[in-house]
């Protein structure tokens, strides 16, 4: 009655249309049934861009590559980001080897990969401490073509939310160079082999 009576006056069906009319049950009826399907389609459309936009993806993925002869390595995030993979492949990615698992504890996913000269590569991604304040922190991981795998170093805090953006990692001589977004800008300069 609220918003049906001032859309009745402000927008009559016919002019000298009187609010109070025998045809008013019926009227107020079809509005209240149009109002609460163009309610329920707004909240569906709404829900739904609010699981796009916040649900994390169930694959983010990184790759890096070196030439002569071309070699691909590929991590990525799975299962709503609680664990990080990676695997290699020698034929410019027409085929990859078996999948070794980088972190499967408490990954947030984001992950990136840079080949080192030996074959190996060093991870990179965001992990929750898991302690309920929503303190993270950025790991790296140096895994080799076999298999093993070093140990977790962390290169610093990290906001697990989207403030973190997608870290960033590369090789620059003896050391692996790491950029992700905190507060600001942070890099770090981890010499190898990653221990």
């Amino acid at each position: 009655i609220v918003v049906f009576v001032p859309l009745e006056r402000g927008f009559p069906a016919r002019r000298g249309q009187r609010v109070l009319r025998r045809e008013l049950a019926l009227d107020l009826t079809f509005f209240a049934g149009q109002y609460r399907l163009l309610r329920a389609l707004a909240v569906s459309a709404l829900s739904a861009m609010h699981r796009v936009l916040h649900a994390p993806p169930s694959l983010r993925v990184a790759v890096a590559s070196l030439s002569a002869p071309v070699q691909i390595v590929l991590a990525g995030c799975w299962n709503q980001c609680s664990r990080v993979r990676l695997s290699f492949s020698d034929d410019s990615g027409a085929s990859f080897g078996r999948v070794v698992e980088v972190d499967g504890t408490q990954s947030i996913g984001r992950p990136a990969v840079a080949l080192l000269p030996d074959g190996s590569a060093a991870v990179a991604w965001l992990a929750t401490l898991g302690t309920g304040d929503g303190a993270g922190e950025l790991r790296v991981r140096r895994v080799f073509r076999d298999g093993t795998l070093g140990p977790i170093v962390v290169a610093g805090a990290a906001s697990p939310g989207r403030l973190s953006g997608m870290p960033q990692i590369v090789r620059v001589g003896d050391a692996v160079l790491i950029a992700w977004r905190g507060d600001r800008l942070r890099t770090v300069r981890i010499p190898l082999p990653l221990t």
